[in-house]
Parts: structure tokens; sequence; C-alpha cells
């Protein structure tokens, strides 16, 4: 079952002794944007299954660059095909760079996209560069993952089975205890030797929810991005 951002920091809070609010090591928004990063990497190694996005985005004659996430927690893998009157025509992936350059050294060229890099913009939207420039509005199919929403406040859900949630709040508290000064550990009257037995809890929980997955997609189940 899942667990809000408040429970979970109370959780933390007692692990780390650090629960007299007028004295804070870590205030709540620290506390939260350490789980946030902690579940982020949990459900990309954990929950990270794809999904195919039909229509990704439509094309515009003479415009080559394309926004094709709608968030910065979208994870674009590739672009499956480009889609042109219910036909699909496969796109071969090529690096960012070599695009770049194979643009600079080619003449400049419109038609049916043969080819696409992809690259993450200032905002941290995933762009789809095209080569040659589209001529006519197709529409793009793409793979993608969505990663969980980060976590702004106490009513913020952290959208993981039992042994996931257990996992976020052991490993969070293992990075927050490893980054504390020696008058923090004072403070709060905690062992430097916390933070890797935490860690390692963590690990052992995230195995467990490893294993619990697997075990239902085995059964025909399916726990891809069940945290949407």
């Amino acid at each position: 079952m899942s667990s809000t951002a408040g429970d979970a920091t109370k959780n933390i809070r007692a692990l780390l002794n650090d629960q007299v609010g007028s004295r804070y090591v870590r205030t709540n928004e620290q506390v939260r944007n350490v789980m946030s990063n902690q579940m982020q990497l949990i459900a990309s190694d954990t929950y990270g299954g794809l999904t195919k996005q039909a229509t990704a985005c439509t094309l515009v004659a003479g415009t080559d660059t394309y926004t094709v996430a709608p968030s910065a927690t979208r994870i674009i893998y590739s672009v499956v095909a480009l889609i042109r009157n219910s036909d699909l025509y496969p796109l071969r992936k090529i690096p960012f760079d070599a695009m770049l350059e194979f643009k600079r050294n080619t003449a400049a060229a419109t038609g049916k996209p043969d080819r696409y890099a992809i690259y993450e913009d200032d905002s941290q939207l995933v762009k789809v560069v095209l080569y040659p420039t589209p001529s006519a509005t197709d529409t793009l199919d793409a793979w993608y993952m969505d990663l969980p929403d980060p976590l702004t406040s106490d009513s913020s859900v952290i959208p993981f089975g039992t042994f996931g949630v257990k996992a976020v709040e052991l490993l969070a508290a293992a990075e927050i205890a490893a980054g504390m000064t020696e008058e923090d550990l004072a403070a709060c009257k905690l062992s430097a030797a916390a933070a890797p037995k935490w860690q390692a809890d963590g690990q052992r929980f995230l195995a467990l929810e490893r294993e619990r997955t697997a075990r239902i997609a085995q059964s025909g189940g399916s726990v891809v991005r069940r945290y949407y």
C-alpha cells in the first residue's frame, strides 16, 4: 500500500532522532527532497517498464525539433516510428552530437524523416530532432517511462508497495545521516554507524519489493508504473 510524505517523514525523523521542531537538523522540505530522489531511483530500477505512446507528437512541415515529453518526469527511451496514413516507418536513432555534425555537413533537406536524436533542454523536457526536416503532418510513436512526481507536501503520496515505502524511508535516512556533520550527529545522539546499517536494511527491503513485483509479473500480472 502507498504512504504519504508526512507519514514517511515522521518515520525518518524517528530513525534520526530528529523530532524536535524547534531544532530540526533537516527541514521537512529537505527530507522530502531526499525521499523524492530515492523514489525516482527506486522507480526506474524496480518498476521501470516501458509504455508505447501513440502519437507522441504531430510533425509540422518545415520544423525539425519537437517536445515529446510533457514533463521532466517522463523519460523517452526511443521513437518507435513515424506514422503516415496508418503506415509505420521505423526511424534510426543516432547520437545527438552525430546529428549536429550530420546537419552541419549535409545539405538542408526536407522529406520523410528516417533518423532522429534525443536531447534534454534547459527545462528538462525531452526533445527529438529529425532528419530530413519533415515535409508533412505525420506523427511519431515513442517508448517512455514515467517517474513518480516529486514530494512537495506532507499529503504527497509515495505510491509504492509496503516494502518499497520502507526502502524509501531507510535509504533516505541513510543519505541524510551520511551527510550530517559531527555536530549534527551529536545533536541527534546518532552514531555514524547508523547510515551504513540503514543503507543495508533499505537494500534488503528493496530486494523484497523486487521479489514481490517479479512474482506478480510471473503470474501474468502487471506492476509496470503502478505509481501513477
